[in-house]
């Protein structure tokens, strides 16, 4: 009896830790999009996730902290994203170029259900700037996206090759770097240029990506569209 209340007291205390957690990634990345991760105390996070801070210091020794947690959650999300989307047999039986547009697809649909989250990060990489924080501390999701799809690519453009599908004789792990780069400055003009978003500017940026992942494939398939 002793030991199965223990247990039940463990659990209660596990499932509490993560109800905590889950409300103060809710509640900071919130305040993160409206007054930015500057300008946003231990003290507001800790209210408007409904605990004291006492107990929020009990989780994380300070903001940056919750901040890193809110992006290694994403990228934990999208790891397994990744693998569902090409770990597939469907996948698998794609031609060279048409398994590059779905790679390359993975820039605009980085997170399909809140447009805001394209702005945190953006509003991350600012904050990690400025503060000097230590890079393999705050390495950005950016690199971590662009890490885990150069694989992918690659595979890609060796099938492609082997298909027929892909003409490009540029060295695919140089041309990623520049299709990388390019990815990267779009999201980063756009932010500098729209500091609060709206759902009409997500569209606009999403047109944007498209507009390069056309041109792109044209460039790897000779001039050819995929379907």
């Amino acid at each position: 009896m002793v030991n199965r209340t223990k247990m039940e007291g463990t659990m209660r205390n596990s499932d509490i830790r993560e109800q905590n957690l889950n409300n103060i990634h809710e509640a900071a990345f919130e305040l993160f999009i409206k007054n930015g991760i500057e300008s946003t105390t231990v003290n507001e996070i800790a209210k408007k996730a409904g605990i004291s801070k006492v107990a929020l210091y009990k989780h994380f020794e300070s903001k940056t902290d919750i901040a890193l947690m809110i992006v290694n959650r994403a990228v934990d999300v999208f790891h397994i994203n990744v693998q569902h989307l090409f770990e597939t047999d469907e996948y698998k039986r794609l031609s060279g170029i048409e398994q590059l547009e779905r790679v390359l697809n993975t820039y605009q649909s980085i997170e399909r259900n809140d447009p805001n989250f394209y702005l945190f990060f953006n509003e991350f990489r600012i904050y990690t700037i400025r503060h000097n924080l230590p890079e393999e501390k705050t390495r950005s999701f950016m690199d971590f996206v662009s890490s885990s799809v150069r694989k992918y690519y690659s595979a890609a453009v060796e099938k492609g090759r082997r298909d027929g599908s892909i003409t490009m004789a540029y060295p695919e792990q140089d041309a990623y770097d520049v299709i990388n780069s390019a990815f990267r400055g779009i999201f980063l003009m756009f932010f500098l240029d729209h500091p609060v978003l709206e759902e009409h500017l997500i569209a606009e940026l999403k047109r944007k990506i498209h507009g390069v992942i056309r041109i792109v494939l044209r460039a790897h398939s000779g001039g050819g569209e995929t379907e």
